[in-house]
């Protein structure tokens, strides 16, 4: 049971008590179970040690190539989001087809469709502002990219990923 004493959490749970729900003698074998922190450097050796936790998987903020592939995938066709570009598509870029599906995705009312090319030079857009600001010390989260691209048309999304970064946290 967790009660709130001003900014704090009590629980009744012991650090012992959870080694030992963990790989104690009542724990039971073939399972997974995934641990999750935002500060790894804060965690008690015990509890990360070789053979209770076997493998450790950093996710960390965006990478340019990250940033632009989701890009793709959120603005392109299905070929462009596997890497083919100059498809042939019979519609002209900006023309909606039945039921607003084009280049086999789902379009938002009023936006506008995008050549492959296009999308490609703003994904690279992307890439690059990501890149410029890791290198100035600031970083933005994939799913802030990705509220950024459901509440925005491409060319807007392009220009706007620079206000979402972030100074890196330090070892707060």
């Amino acid at each position: 049971m967790l009660t709130r004493t001003h900014t704090r959490f009590k629980s009744s749970v012991t650090f012992s008590g959870l080694l030992n729900a963990l790989d104690g003698v009542a724990s039971s074998e073939e399972r997974i179970i995934f641990m999750t922190t935002n500060h790894y450097d804060r965690l008690d050796p015990a509890l990360i040690r070789p053979g209770r936790v076997d493998i450790h998987e950093i996710l960390d903020d965006a990478q340019g190539e990250q940033a632009e592939r989701l890009f793709r995938k959120f603005y392109g066709s299905s070929a462009l989001s596997k890497g083919i570009v100059g498809g042939v598509d019979e519609r002209e870029p900006g023309q909606l087809g039945l039921a607003g599906v084009v280049k086999d995705r789902v379009w938002r009312e009023g936006e506008e469709v995008l050549a492959d090319e296009e999308v490609v030079e703003l994904g690279q857009h992307v890439r690059q502002t990501v890149e410029r600001m890791r290198a100035e010390g600031k970083t933005v989260s994939m799913a802030s990219l990705q509220g950024l691209f459901i509440r925005n048309g491409a060319r807007e999304a392009s220009g706007l990923v620079e206000s979402l970064c972030r100074p890196t946290p330090t070892g707060e």
